[in-house]
């Protein structure tokens, strides 16, 4: 028996919108089907009629239950929003994943952050959420500043321990991360299978246009976007990506070696295939495949379509299943 049915309603689903039926068995979405479609003895059922269902919401970017500096909030003590308040208006906007950030941020040089492990930083974020949620929760790690060499040693625990994602800045003294620091970040993080969030500003350009504005007197928010400028933005990720770009240019030439080497190896066989069955009829096979590298090399035969090359279809199909999916047969 289900837990729960929502009937009636006009489902949105990845294939489109639908007068709908959702079954769910305990916190999962188990089932959607046509009206009636579903037992009709769930312990719940709720008509939604003439609304629209939609599958919860995520929340990519809160920040949560955290102090405000003084010099942003005009008073001392100030805190964000505890996990209670804000999660129950997330829920109530149909947001059912809220994902915050744990790691600190100590942007006042004079109260250095303590150091603790990210599983001790992240485990004290948890234990804040831990009861007080009404929704699901999750957290990206911040890693700030010079960024010490133990600290970046323990990321690849960290997300074995479901941190996916790690956030850092190219700018705000002290949380700025330096370059060099950062590219042992990204290569950690990518080697762990994590992705990187970047707050991706040119610092001098962020810190001249602050004391500039500071000096004219126009220091408000509402000029905010002339600190925070498209060149700005701009210098930072052309900064960040010319240091990826060398690292890629050494994989993908490592990458092209082996991918030579691979085709030269397909078209041989693929050459013996044809030397077996020279005279056999052509037999209209399609094989769609995301592997470009089979057509190419029978291409270099000379093939003027891979697709309609006269092999036996034993043959043709032992490489296929080798090199190719899926296969289809007209």
């Amino acid at each position: 028996m289900l837990d729960l049915i929502v009937k009636g309603g006009q489902v949105v689903t990845p294939q489109g919108a639908d007068v709908m039926d959702v079954g769910v068995q305990g916190d999962k979405i188990v089932a959607v089907g046509w009206p009636g479609t579903l037992a009709a003895d769930a312990a719940r059922v709720i008509d939604a009629t003439g609304k629209i269902v939609v599958p919860g919401g995520i929340e990519p970017h809160a920040h949560i239950g955290i102090p405000v500096p003084e010099h942003w909030a005009g008073t001392p003590d100030v805190f964000t929003q505890p996990p209670e308040a804000a999660t129950r208006a997330a829920a109530f906007g149909g947001v059912t994943t809220v994902i915050d950030f744990a790691g600190t941020l100590a942007l006042d040089p004079a109260k250095p952050a303590r150091k603790e492990s990210i599983l001790e930083v992240l485990e004290a974020r948890r234990a804040m959420f831990r009861g007080h949620s009404y929704t699901d929760f999750a957290f990206h790690y911040i890693l700030a500043g010079e960024v010490a060499a133990a600290t970046v040693g323990q990321i690849g625990e960290a997300v074995q321990e479901g941190v996916a994602s790690f956030k850092i800045f190219t700018t705000f003294r002290p949380i700025r991360v330096p370059y060099g620091h950062l590219w042992s970040i990204f290569s950690e993080v990518a080697k762990h299978g994590g992705i990187m969030a970047v707050h991706a500003e040119e610092d001098d350009v962020v810190t001249f246009m602050t004391e500039k504005l500071k000096a004219e007197g126009r220091a408000q928010g509402y000029n905010l976007h002339l600190v925070h400028n498209n060149l700005s933005e701009d210098l930072a990720f052309r900064h960040l990506e010319s240091d990826a770009y060398k690292d890629i240019a050494r994989k993908l030439q490592s990458r092209r070696v082996q991918r030579e080497k691979y085709i030269a190896q397909v078209r041989d066989e693929l050459r013996q295939e044809l030397k077996k069955s020279p005279d056999l009829a052509s037999i209209p096979i399609v094989i769609l495949s995301g592997h470009g590298d089979v057509r190419e090399a029978a291409l270099a035969l000379g093939a003027v379509d891979y697709l309609r090359k006269p092999l036996r279809l034993e043959s043709l199909l032992e490489i296929a299943e080798r090199y190719c999916r899926p296969v289809f047969l007209n």
